[in-house]
């Protein structure tokens, strides 16, 4: 069985007229983050047909692009039919062709070789974020973005007979790039409200708890700007940290402030 790493394997040697520079719709910061992805990673995407050759490669940082935004839209489309547009060669319009398939979570890549003209096409199904196919942190985003549980989303995929990232690489993209591009995305739009309500009192705090009574373990107190409805502070709070539940809720507000 062999097995692929959707943060390492390309492909290259492109002869087609696909957008040099395809876009992503996700936030710049996120390719950013990309860029300090662990390379030591778990090696878990399957590939699920034996007769995939693996070609191994890394693209160099000026040939990955830095996009911002994918145009257009996606499809599940079937393998019998995707693979009926490669069954002539699109150079000389000969019939017999040898096609070897790689396939990294949601990402297929098909190379096609003419025995007539001896000519390569190399076609990608998802452009890339850095290394990473984009189709595979997107998914990875959206469970996220989503509040969705990863692995009752990616079992429909499975159901649908669907290749997708395996739970392994959902973690790995929220660990290394997902949560991380969240922290810095907060802090700059905090940042600017700052600057925005500098000068001005903020007219709502208020505190709550993960469980009603004495109980609770946890606080969280927000200050909240009435005037753009916006949430300009967050602070979390152990009940251990401040000798009981009771006293949380005015230890938030002094974090706060």
């Amino acid at each position: 069985m062999t097995f692929a790493d959707d943060q390492d394997v390309v492909s290259s040697g492109h002869e087609t007229n696909q957008d040099e520079n395809p876009s992503i719709n996700l936030s710049e910061q996120i390719l950013s983050e990309q860029d300090h992805a662990d390379e030591g990673s778990q090696v878990d995407i399957e590939l699920k047909d034996a007769s995939v050759q693996v070609k191994p490669m890394k693209l160099n940082k000026h040939e990955q692009g830095s996009q911002e935004n994918i145009p257009g839209k996606c499809y599940l489309v079937y393998e019998s039919a995707l693979l009926m547009l490669f069954s002539i060669c699109s150079f000389c319009g000969h019939k017999t062709c040898c096609l070897e398939k790689l396939i990294v979570g949601s990402f297929e890549c098909i190379t096609q070789s003419c025995s007539d003209c001896h000519k390569e096409r190399i076609w990608d199904s998802r452009p890339f974020i850095g290394s990473i196919p984009a189709g595979n942190v997107i998914t990875s985003s959206a469970i996220l973005f989503s509040g969705a549980l990863p692995a009752q989303a990616l079992r429909v995929f499975d159901i649908l007979s669907c290749y997708m990232i395996s739970s392994d690489t959902f973690y790995r993209h929220q660990r290394t790039i997902l949560q991380t591009s969240i922290n810095t995305v907060w802090e700059r739009k905090q940042k600017l409200l700052f600057d925005q309500l500098k000068g001005k009192p903020l007219e709502l705090g208020d505190g709550r708890a993960d469980s009603p009574g004495h109980s609770a373990k946890y606080g969280c107190y927000s200050l909240m700007d009435l005037s753009t409805n916006k949430i300009a502070v967050i602070k979390l709070v152990q009940s251990n940290e401040v000798g009981g539940s009771y006293y949380m809720e005015k230890e938030g507000l002094s974090r706060a402030i």
